[in-house]
């Protein structure tokens, strides 16, 4: 099997982002056959799937209760679960990044969770500017509750990843590597 590069797997994150932001859940069958490559270039598909479960879960949990406590605002006819269907593609995309292409993130843990506090709301204030979202609250509150929400998230995606790895081996392992 060919190596997986990480940047092979940023543009098929990035295609996974704009697609569902954009055409919403009219991307969702994309999203499918774009995640549907994503495992088959891993080498570690059981591991890779762990990953992707728990931190998509993780994520959509953390959007449906900011949802919930009226952080997000979506449209009704894209509410039919806790949060719209693309919002959830976008989560198992993301999640699809923690091994591969933002694998030399998650190997800096500092630098993860700056990263997350920060780049979080700007993503997330993006895709408002794009129309997928509203924030009732402002942009600056919600900014800051996301951030906020976002180092948690991280810390927990840190965990997930490192502990995948070690639970899978039976030891103490470092990141999986980007293939």
């Amino acid at each position: 099997m060919t190596r997986y590069q990480s940047w092979k797997n940023i543009v098929l994150y990035q295609t996974v982002w704009f697609g569902s932001v954009l055409a919403q859940n009219y991307f969702v069958l994309p999203v499918l056959l774009l995640l549907s490559v994503h495992f088959y270039l891993c080498q570690n598909r059981r591991d890779e799937m762990l990953v992707v479960v728990l931190c998509a879960a993780s994520g959509i949990l953390g959007d449906a209760l900011l949802t919930r406590a009226g952080v997000f605002g979506f449209e009704p006819s894209q509410l039919m679960f806790i949060v719209p269907f693309w919002l959830m593609a976008i989560w198992v995309g993301f999640a699809s990044t923690l091994r591969h292409g933002l694998a030399f993130l998650v190997k800096r843990p500092p630098v993860a969770v700056l990263a997350a506090g920060i780049g979080a709301p700007i993503v997330y204030l993006a895709a408002a500017r794009l129309g997928a979202v509203q924030f009732p609250l402002g942009n600056v509150k919600t900014a800051v509750i996301v951030g906020s929400v976002w180092i948690i998230q991280m810390c927990l995606f840190l965990i997930i990843v490192k502990g995948v790895g070690r639970f899978s081996t039976g030891i103490k392992t470092k990141i999986a590597p980007s293939v």
